[in-house]
C-alpha cells in the first residue's frame, strides 16, 4: 500500500462503509487508481464513530504512515469529513462527488429545471452553487490528475469488494482476514495486467512511429487511450503552418467530427525543447498527451513522445517487480527465520517446476527431499511451536500474542448505516421520501400549489424572470459532466 501510495497517490478517494463486523465499527478504505486504470487500496480504518475528532486522528495516522498529502481528496458530502480533511490535508484540494450532488437534483427540485421560475429562492440550489468550486470540474483543470476520479464511485467499488469478503457477524480477527482476501484480489488482478502487458505485443492502428513508441512506454490499458488520441489526431484533427513567435510555434488545431469542425484548439511548441502546451490541459488533467498536440507533432515531424510528458504512473515499469513478493504483505513475519523458510519453500518450487517434463529427474529430486526430511526429522523430533499454544495462531496472523490485553470490544456504535431499525437518516434519503409524498398527493392538490407559486411571483419582472432563466441555462449547462 505504501509503494502504491508512493506511485499513485495524487488523487485519492475515501468514503465509510457500514456491516462490515459485529461491533458495527465504521470502515474506511482510501482508494486510488493504478497505471493499469484498477482500484487500489491505499489504506483503510476502522472507526468508532463518525466525528471531526475520529477523522481527524485517521488523518493523522494516514499522514503518519505514509508522510505525504495528497494532491486532491475526493469524499462526498459529510460536514465532519469536509473540517478534519481541512485540518489535516491543510495542502490538498478537497474536492466533493459531482455524482451525489446531481443524482439529488430531481428530489430537491420539482418539474422541470429550466421552465421552473422560483429557483432562485430555492436553498439547496443555492447552496450548491455557492460551493461549485468544490464540485464543478472546471474549476479543478489546473490541478494535474484532476480527472483520474470524479466520483467516489471507484471508493465504493472497493466497499463492495470488502463486504463480498466479510459479513456483519465477523470478529475484528475474522473481519482482517477477508480484508487480507480482498487485497490479494487487488494484487491478483495487478499482477494480471502487469503479464498482459509484458507478454503481448500491441495491436497498432497507424502507420506513425510515434504509436509505436507509445506501445513500449505505456502499459496496455493507458496505450490504448494513447493510441486513440494517436488516431484521432489523424482522421479528426487537421492544422496548418503554425505562427512563430518568441522561439514558439503556434498551431491552430481544428477538430472535426462527422465532417463539422467542433472546435479549435491552441497548441504552442517550443522550437528549442519540444516542450508543448495545449489549450484543452488533456495532459494536466489526466497524463497524457492530447489528439491536437500529437496533431502538431506529426506535422513538426516528432517521432517519439518526449520524456517529460510520459508520466512516470502509467508507464510500465511503475511499480517495482518485488512488490509482489510475499514478504511485502501485510501482517507477514519479517524475522530472519521466516525469510530463509520462505526461501527454501521457493528453491523446491523452482526444482519441482524445472523438473516438470523429466520424470526419472523428478523421482530422484524427490528422493533427495525425503532424505532431508528424515535427516531434519531425527534431528528436530518435535515442532517448536507446538510447545507454545499460540502458536499456529502467531505464525498466522505474524505477530506474537501479548502477555495482557489492554482494550475491550466496543459497545453501542451508532453511524448512519448501522441498519437498525432507529439509524439516522442522511438529507439524500429524506428528499427521497418528501418527494414520494408529494408525489402521492394527486394532481389536484400539486395544480393548487403551483397556482399558489404563480400567484406569489405574479408581481415580478418578467424581464427579470427571462434573464435568470438565462443565467440558470449557463450554470447548469457548466456543471454537467
Amino acid at each position: 500500500m505504501k509503494c502504491n501510495y508512493r506511485v499513485f497517490g495524487e488523487v485519492l478517494a475515501f468514503d465509510a462503509t457500514y456491516s462490515t463486523n459485529q461491533y458495527n465499527m465504521i470502515f474506511v478504505p482510501f482508494t486510488g487508481v493504478d497505471h493499469h486504470k484498477n482500484c487500489v487500496t491505499i489504506a483503510a480504518t476502522l472507526l468508532y464513530d463518525e466525528t471531526i475528532e475520529s477523522f481527524t486522528w485517521m488523518l493523522e495516522q494516514f499522514l503518519e504512515a505514509h508522510g505525504k498529502q495528497p494532491r486532491l481528496v475526493l469524499t462526498d458530502q459529510d460536514p465532519t469529513m469536509k473540517q478534519a480533511i481541512a485540518k489535516v490535508f491543510n495542502e490538498s484540494v478537497h474536492r466533493l462527488c459531482m455524482w451525489h450532488i446531481m443524482d439529488k437534483l430531481p428530489h430537491k427540485i420539482d418539474g422541470d429545471v429550466l421552465q421552473n421560475t422560483n429557483l432562485r429562492r430555492h436553498k439547496w440550489l443555492s447552496d450548491m452553487f455557492s460551493i461549485r468550486d468544490q464540485w464543478v470540474p472546471g474549476y479543478f483543470r489546473d490541478i494535474p490528475m484532476c480527472c483520474l476520479m470524479k466520483t467516489t464511485s471507484r471508493c465504493e467499488s472497493s466497499n463492495a469488494l470488502s463486504k463480498v469478503n466479510s459479513s456483519a457477524s465477523n470478529t475484528l480477527v475474522q473481519f482482517m482476514l477477508c480484508f487480507e482476501i480482498a487485497i490479494d484480489g487487488q494484487r491478483y488482478w495487478q499482477r494480471i495486467s502487469e503479464h498482459k502487458t509484458e507478454s503481448t505485443s500491441a495491436a497498432l492502428s497507424t502507420p506513425l512511429p510515434i504509436e509505436a513508441h507509445a506501445a513500449l512506454v505505456y502499459t496496455r490499458s493507458i496505450f490504448k487511450e494513447v493510441q486513440k488520441e494517436i488516431s484521432k489526431a489523424l482522421l479528426s484533427c487537421m492544422n496548418g503552418r503554425p505562427d512563430v513567435v518568441d522561439g514558439y510555434e503556434h498551431y491552430t488545431v481544428s477538430h472535426f467530427e462527422k465532417g463539422t469542425v467542433i472546435g479549435d484548439y491552441t497548441v504552442k511548441i517550443n522550437m528549442s525543447d519540444n516542450s508543448v502546451t495545449c489549450s484543452c490541459m488533456l495532459f494536466t488533467r489526466i497524463g497524457y498527451l492530447c489528439r491536437h498536440v500529437f496533431s502538431a507533432y506529426r506535422f513538426r515531424g516528432i517521432n517519439k513522445i518526449p520524456d517529460k510528458y510520459i508520466a512516470p504512473r502509467w508507464k510500465k515499469d511503475a511499480l517495482p517487480k518485488k512488490v509482489f513478493n510475499l514478504e511485502f504483505r501485510y501482517g507477514v513475519d519479517s524475522s530472519e527465520s521466516f525469510k530463509l523458510r520462505s526461501e527454501a519453500l521457493n528453491l523446491a518450487q523452482q526444482c519441482g517446476d524445472r523438473l516438470r517434463g523429466d520424470s526419472v529427474k523428478l523421482a530422484w529430486f524427490v528422493e533427495q527431499i525425503k532424505a532431508i526430511k528424515n535427516k531434519i526429522f531425527e534431528e528436530v523430533p518435535t515442532d517448536p511451536s507446538s510447545n507454545n499454544k499460540g502458536g499456529v495462531f502467531e505464525e498466522l496472523v505474524g505477530e506474537s500474542q501479548p502477555d495482557s490485553v489492554s482494550f475491550v470490544a466496543p459497545q453501542g456504535i451508532r453511524n448512519k448505516g448501522c441498519g437498525r431499525s432507529r439509524r439516522l437518516i442522511g438529507p439524500g434519503e429524506k428528499a427521497k421520501k418528501k418527494q414520494k409524498r408529494k408525489q402521492s398527493h394527486g394532481d389536484e392538490d400539486n395544480n393548487e400549489e403551483n397556482d399558489e407559486d404563480i400567484d406569489e411571483d405574479s408581481d415580478e419582472d418578467s424581464d427579470v424572470e427571462q434573464e435568470e432563466k438565462k443565467e440558470l441555462q449557463i450554470v447548469w449547462k457548466t456543471c454537467l459532466p
